[in-house]
């Protein structure tokens, strides 16, 4: 009894966080879309010349929620700039998984017609071996 009252408490703290937080399914999608369908052409340019990263002032929103890392580095030697998006792959799966795009069971089809005239055919030879049979 004790155990229910617990298990009902936590469930009950939890949906007030996600209503107090507006996680829905619908947002959580949406996010997984941004990262999914994100194209690094939004955030850079590049030529044989090198590499430009776009103002972040220009980003949307949406663009804005890809990026997982910038950082730069200098040193005495020279710098870098590292740019990171969001795993897109993992996102996209995320969402063919929610959309029922993928199967892990395999998939056989059978020509029922085919299987069918296999068993007429059986029964016809079993009938005339038992009628040869039986003499």
């Amino acid at each position: 009894m004790r155990k229910v009252k617990v298990k009902d408490s936590i469930e009950k703290a939890l949906e007030k966080r996600t209503a107090k937080l507006d996680i829905t399914a619908e947002r959580v999608l949406q996010e997984f879309a941004k990262i999914g369908f994100s194209n690094m052409q939004d955030f850079a340019e590049w030529s044989p010349g090198g590499i430009t990263l776009k103002d972040s002032l220009k980003l949307t929103p949406e663009q804005a929620a890809c990026v997982a890392e910038i950082s730069e580095t200098t040193t005495q030697f020279g710098g870098s700039v590292r740019f990171k998006l969001h795993d897109k792959i993992a996102a996209l799966e995320k969402l063919g998984r929610h959309l029922k795009l993928f199967t892990d069971v395999s998939e056989h089809k059978i020509d029922f017609a085919e299987e069918a005239e296999k068993i007429d055919e059986a029964e016809k030879k079993a009938a005339e071996r038992l009628k040869s049979i039986k003499g």
